[in-house]
């Protein structure tokens, strides 16, 4: 790692640094984020990054982004809005036992969205 000092992205305060090992890790003492080198990561830990996929829209053919809702991970177009939620990500979105599959969780999922329309009015 360089030396030059890097800030925290979420607090903008200076990090600290710490050493493990031959590695330099800055860590924020305000949120407790961590920034290390992949290399870092990989002798300390053993884990490989996994290399994240990149999939097309199926409306205009481009390159949909990951996005999150809560803690599941989604494919966005930032072009056409359409997500794409994996097998079973959608029931997790929405707080749906995904063991009951994804046509269930549908179905569900629509029938919740009627009752918060008629909610509404």
């Amino acid at each position: 790692m360089d030396e030059k000092e890097f800030s925290c992205p979420l607090c903008k305060i200076k990090l600290a640094s710490v050493k493990l090992g031959n590695a330099e890790i800055k860590h924020c003492t305000r949120c407790g984020g961590i920034s290390i080198e992949e290399d870092a990561l990989r002798n300390i830990t053993g884990i490989e990054l996994e290399r994240s996929r990149q999939i097309t829209c199926q409306r205009c053919n481009n390159t949909m982004q990951i996005r999150y809702m809560d803690d599941v991970e989604v494919d966005f177009c930032p072009t056409c809005h359409l997500i794409w939620f994996d097998n079973r990500e959608l029931g997790k979105a929405v707080g749906i036992d995904p063991r009951e599959g994804i046509n269930e969780g549908l179905v569900q999922f629509i029938k919740l969205q009627q009752k918060l329309l008629r909610s509404r009015k």
